[in-house]
């Protein structure tokens, strides 16, 4: 009797476990998806702002839009930083190799899309920087395939490689869809978030590019050192 009390209150254990872990994945997913994206939009509206004011007779107009900007970043930080307390617990528990096949698996079965991961790089070796910043880079490019490119297939490929000129341990990450692709000089539809992405990349001493497939679709291309910015 004590035995199977024991493992009843296992099983309810594990069952509340994964009840909590899939409520912190809505959450972080909530505030990615929303809180971010209307940060961004507000930064780029007070960046515009700042633009159009140009002349010195509206001082305190531009210093209430560099005061916007400011406090936009420091709420990205945040609601980054928030993000990553929710979700990372997954990566450091399966890997990020598990982590994005988990993330891949149940965006195809919530759109009913096609998407091939292919990764060919040891990840374990990256950074908890760089390892969280592919996870987001990732689940923002699919999260607009599914808002924007009206796509009927998606591919990952993620792989280690050498930088001839520096000698440098690099991951190359790309996501390309089949999708309406982009308008001729506009990155509009891929997203506020990715902006923020290309921040955080360039941060860690990467780069990340946007580029059109010829007259469908859209390719996100990124490089990041192994172990982050030094």
């Amino acid at each position: 009797e004590a035995s199977r009390l024991l493992e009843e209150n296992r099983r309810l254990e594990r069952k509340v476990m994964l009840v909590e872990q899939s409520e912190r994945e809505h959450l972080a997913q909530e505030l990615h998806d929303n809180m971010g994206q209307y940060l961004a939009a507000v930064k780029i509206e007070a960046v515009r702002m700042l633009a159009r004011i140009g002349d010195r007779q509206h001082s305190e107009l531009a210093a209430s839009a560099n005061n916007i900007i400011a406090d936009t970043e420091a709420l990205f930080d945040l609601v980054h930083g928030l993000t990553l307390r929710l979700q990372p617990d997954m990566i450091s528990q399966v890997g990020l190799d598990v982590a994005l096949h988990q993330l891949v698996w149940r965006w195809q079965l919530r759109t009913g899309v096609e998407c091939i991961l292919d990764i060919k790089s040891e990840l374990d070796r990256l950074s908890d920087a760089v390892a969280t910043t592919v996870y987001s880079i990732v689940r923002e490019c699919l999260t607009n395939v599914l808002k924007h490119a009206n796509a009927k297939h998606v591919r990952i490929d993620i792989k280690g490689k050498r930088k001839r000129s520096t000698k440098e341990d690099v991951l190359s990450v790309s996501i390309c869809d089949d999708g309406q692709g982009l308008s001729a000089g506009s990155q509009e539809h891929v997203g506020l978030g990715i902006i923020g992405m290309r921040e955080r990349v360039a941060s860690l001493g990467g780069r990340l590019r946007i580029l059109r497939r010829g007259k469908n679709g859209v390719c996100v291309l990124a490089v990041l050192p192994v172990y982050g910015k030094k």
